[in-house]
């Protein structure tokens, strides 16, 4: 009997979103033996990455589709496929990408700000993602005394703001060691894969940020502890599926 096939356009968001879509859609696959053709959606030019990525059950598509998208696909609350049906899916995953990995241990550290960042925050639920930059430096702060309070050897950043990076690198204790490249990959491979794979291959992921799907999906991918300071209900981090350590309120 041959397997049904439906058809989803992909959101034109970055590329924690995209896998994160991608990951959900082969959970459901899965269950239901069926196979998604979707669309890998580079409509907004401040998101457009190469679809370096594969999955059993999902044919990519250049071309925008007839969206026969599953019910349920975009609720949050139930969640659309459980933490263990991810962890099954994400194994199915190929990133298309020749690396290794350094022969080094590490912690990783996203730092995300960018348009996660609102003048103002009014509480509602169309902000339960966001934070204003009091929050965002706070965390900033935090994140670094969290490792100073027992420092790894060796710590990989990532980050959409250079000026964050630089004062976050400032305030870390003098035993640790930043390392830029953890992970060889070949001159052409696009940064933010590289990145997205150095925090993969991390041996723990801190979250510099209320919510990244870059740094949730990417601790998934070798199933790693996610630490943050905001537990899977403060936000929607619930519908990724981490493994997450909460550090404490802010």
């Amino acid at each position: 009997m041959s397997k049904k096939l439906f058809n989803v356009n992909g959101l034109p968001y970055g590329l924690g979103n995209k896998i994160e879509e991608l990951v959900n859609l082969e959970a459901y696959c899965i269950r239901t033996r069926s196979v998604c053709r979707y669309y890998w959606n580079n409509e907004d030019p401040s998101f457009t990455y190469p679809a370096l990525v594969k999955f059993k059950r999902i044919i990519l598509s250049n071309y925008r589709l007839q969206d026969e998208r599953p019910k349920g696909f975009f609720d949050l609350d139930p969640v659309f496929t459980t933490r263990e049906e991810k962890l099954r899916a994400i194994k199915n995953i190929k990133i298309l990408v020749d690396f290794k990995k350094k022969d080094v241990s590490y912690t990783g550290v996203h730092i995300r700000r960018g348009d996660r960042i609102k003048k103002e925050i009014n509480g509602t639920e169309n902000d339960i993602d966001y934070m204003d930059v009091t929050l965002a430096d706070s965390l900033l702060e935090r994140t670094a005394k969290a490792l100073n309070a027992d420092p790894p050897k060796n710590v990989f950043i990532c980050s959409d703001d250079e000026d964050s990076k630089r004062n976050f690198i400032g305030m870390l204790h003098s035993r640790i060691t930043i390392i830029d490249s953890p992970i060889d990959t070949p001159d052409d491979c696009p940064l933010v894969y590289k990145e997205f794979l150095a925090l993969a291959n991390s041996d723990k992921i801190y979250m510099c940020s209320k919510l990244s799907t870059f740094s949730a999906i990417a601790s998934l991918i070798n199933d790693i502890p996610l630490m943050s300071f905001f537990s899977e209900r403060e936000s929607t981090l619930i519908r990724c599926g981490a493994d997450v350590y909460l550090l404490g309120q802010i």
